[in-house]
């Protein structure tokens, strides 16, 4: 009964702990000779590339146009900006 009792309080503690604080984000944005530079944070991008290239490593192409390169056309088109041209094996 005491193991019952300790567990139902550890289990009341923990859930009331404060919630978890959200990732940062961040701008990154320079200028440089009269011209701004945004940087486009991928991280989630990658992060989700990554999980799901290891489930599927066959596709491992198609898996990456999909969230890094898709990610990263969504962004472009959203801010309107001018994407930096980057040699690429898959573009």
């Amino acid at each position: 009964m005491k193991s019952i009792y300790l567990l139902s309080a550890t289990l009341l503690l923990a859930s009331c702990s404060p919630a978890a604080e959200k990732p940062k984000t961040y701008d990154i944005s320079f200028t440089h000779e009269k011209q701004e530079i945004q940087i486009v944070p991928l991280y989630k991008a990658y992060d989700d590339y990554i999980q799901a290239a290891s489930k599927h490593p066959e596709d491992n192409e198609a898996l990456f146009k999909k969230y890094v390169l898709g990610a990263k056309n969504s962004v472009i088109k959203k801010e309107q900006l001018q994407a930096m041209p980057v040699p690429s094996l898959y573009e």
